[in-house]
């Protein structure tokens, strides 16, 4: 009876005489060009695929080079086995798969021409290869309107404004998915040119918040599903520093316009990752604003620049004082427009200009900053009154020019009462007298009863009688106020880090960062990982960052070369596996090792 082990045996045995075959049951080698796309977009890198089957000796393929397109080879082929047995004829395969990026710096068609391909002693000619490549335009995908209100301001005065943004969602048909509003609000780049808008974008990033998207007609489209649009608004009030029309040129939005989508742990809650992209860019038309010039006529000298509509109040301490003495002057400036001034570049009064103080006195002319608490601007000044028939502060006035009237008004405060004193200085004369002798009173000194006997002699009097507490006593008293101080210090630092989110991102970033590369199980895991480590570093919104955000924010925080190189290397090299179509085993963990380097190596990195 055959056991079980015998039968394994011969089924081993009669595999490896299978195995032995001669190789002339192997195919023939034999080599193919693949495009998978025929048109891409100026800037955005189209992938053409060299495979060679059955090649004896690997070498590595090179391509023509063409005038107006960048041709990059992929360091490492993708490479794959595969053996067959019909009918007891083993059939083997490998099959060496090369990839190059063809990226082109302007739109127009380009001719790859017919090259050789030698696959150990045979030669292969491709057929000339045509790719067109187009600028990237947003089209009906993404549109940018500006609004501004009202069209004629003063220099000085604000204007609302508000930025509209409408990006056409993304529909999946072969998975059935479209993108949500903050989905696709994630793949605008934060690094677009927000003109006026660019702080209150970066406040918005820095607080991980993001507009509120809405779904709504795109205006002048038909109302069909096709003119819906995630709809984003953002609004700021702009204070324009100069005179005539405002320039609202520079705004530039950016996106990477999602192509397909590929099934992966990715970024969006369904599984699903970005496969590819297009970049888009879109700028609204310049807005017809006209920033006027203040007139001259009616301007008083003491003006300090206000725009708009205030109420001032002024008041003093101490109030009783002596000739000389200084005097704090508060000053409260009240905005009452209807619009909101901007109190951060609202100048103090002018109290050196104002005739109501000339003469009775001193003003410093030194130029104040001022505090703003919500709508009110506050002022302190150090005066000095130069007589004592003075008895207030006289009614101070401060001017504004209101749009509204176009006309200068001046709002008066009331005066402050005070009691100035004369000045009750010591001369000289009353400490030494005419002829330098001490003017002392009759009587002031008095002899001591008991003659000199009255001070107490004896050998204690040479003895040391100071106090000398020792280390224990001490310890004991430095030990409550630095017990106290401590407690404080790490209170604060903790009550600091608690309010902090940036510095809390930072400082738990490699943390994460090494949980996230050791999840990852493709190059798109860890090209996000090593991402979101730079983002938590810098407090940055981690969607929509680019390898050019990356490596742009490493430079401009004065990151070692060395470094941000290395990080642009692992995620270039993220890039090039993703394009031809994934990894090994060991290009996956080499990439994890070089990420988690990187990593390692920014850490030690005091970033500005």
């Amino acid at each position: 009876m055959v056991n079980g082990r015998t039968i394994r045996s011969v089924a081993l045995l009669a595999l490896s005489l299978l195995m032995a075959i001669p190789s002339s049951m192997a195919l023939a080698g034999s080599a193919n060009l693949s495009i998978a796309r025929r048109e891409g977009y100026v800037g955005s890198p189209l992938s053409i695929q060299i495979i060679i089957t059955d090649a004896k000796q690997d070498s590595a393929p090179d391509m023509p080079d063409v005038p107006g397109l960048a041709i990059d080879r992929l360091d490492a082929p993708m490479v794959s086995s595969e053996m067959q047995i019909i009918n007891g004829t083993v059939t083997q395969s490998r099959t060496t798969t090369w990839t190059f990026l063809i990226t082109a710096s302007a739109a127009g068609s380009y001719t790859i021409p017919s090259f050789q391909l030698d696959v150990d002693d045979q030669s292969f000619q491709t057929p000339p290869q045509t790719l067109t490549f187009v600028t990237s335009e947003a089209n009906d995908l993404l549109r940018v309107s500006l609004k501004g209100n009202p069209p004629s301001i003063y220099l000085g005065e604000s204007t609302s404004m508000t930025l509209r943004i409408w990006v056409k969602p993304y529909r999946d048909t072969q998975y059935g998915a479209e993108l949500s509003a903050i989905d696709m609000w994630n793949l605008i780049s934060q690094e677009s040119d927000w003109g006026p808008f660019a702080r209150s974008v970066e406040e918005m990033y820095q607080q991980r918040q993001a507009p509120r998207g809405r779904l709504t007609q795109v205006p002048g489209t038909n109302e069909t599903e096709q003119g819906l649009a995630y709809l984003y608004e953002l609004d700021i009030d702009e204070w324009p520093d100069r005179i005539g029309p405002l320039d609202t040129s520079s705004i530039r939005i950016d996106m990477q316009y999602p192509l397909s989508l590929t099934r992966n742990r990715g970024f969006f809650s369904n599984g699903l990752a970005i496969g590819d992209v297009r970049p888009i860019s879109a700028s609204p038309q310049n807005i017809d604003i006209e920033v006027k010039p203040l007139p001259t006529i009616g301007q008083p000298e003491w003006f300090s620049g206000a725009v708009g509509r205030f109420v001032f109040d002024v008041s003093a301490s101490p109030t009783d004082v002596s000739v000389g003495d200084p005097i704090t002057v508060t000053m409260m400036v009240r905005d009452q427009g209807r619009r909101p001034a901007n109190l951060d570049l609202l100048q103090a009064p002018k109290l050196d200009r104002m005739p109501e103080l000339e003469g009775d006195f001193r003003v410093p002319r030194e130029q104040l900053g001022g505090t703003v608490e919500g709508r009110t601007k506050v002022f302190t000044q150090t005066i000095r009154a130069d007589n004592d028939s003075i008895n207030e502060i006289p009614a101070l006035p401060f001017t504004y020019f209101d749009p509204a009237t176009e006309t200068y008004e001046t709002s008066w405060s009331r005066p402050v009462a005070i009691s100035v004193s004369p000045n009750t200085g010591v001369s000289t004369q009353d400490v030494v007298g005419m002829q330098g002798t001490p003017r002392v009173a009759p009587g002031s000194l008095k002899n001591v009863a008991g003659g000199i006997l009255a001070n107490y002699t004896g050998p204690s009097l040479l003895e040391d009688q100071s106090s000398r507490p020792d280390i224990f006593w001490l310890i004991l008293l430095l030990l409550p106020p630095l017990a106290v101080i401590g407690t404080s210090t790490l209170h604060r630092r903790h009550t600091r880090l608690q309010g902090d989110i940036g510095r809390t991102r930072a400082r738990s970033a490699g943390r994460t960062a090494r949980a996230r590369l050791h999840a990852a199980d493709d190059v798109t895991g860890i090209a996000a990982a090593l991402t979101a480590y730079v983002a938590d570093r810098f407090n940055l919104h981690e969607g929509g960052l680019t390898r050019q955000d990356v490596r742009h924010r490493l430079d401009d925080a004065g990151t070692p070369e060395d470094i941000a190189q290395h990080i642009d290397d692992v995620l270039a090299e993220c890039d090039r596996h993703h394009y031809a179509g994934g990894g090994h085993s060991g290009d996956m963990s080499s990439l994890a090792d070089d990420a988690t380097q990187c990593i390692h190596e920014l850490e030690g990195v005091r970033l500005q």
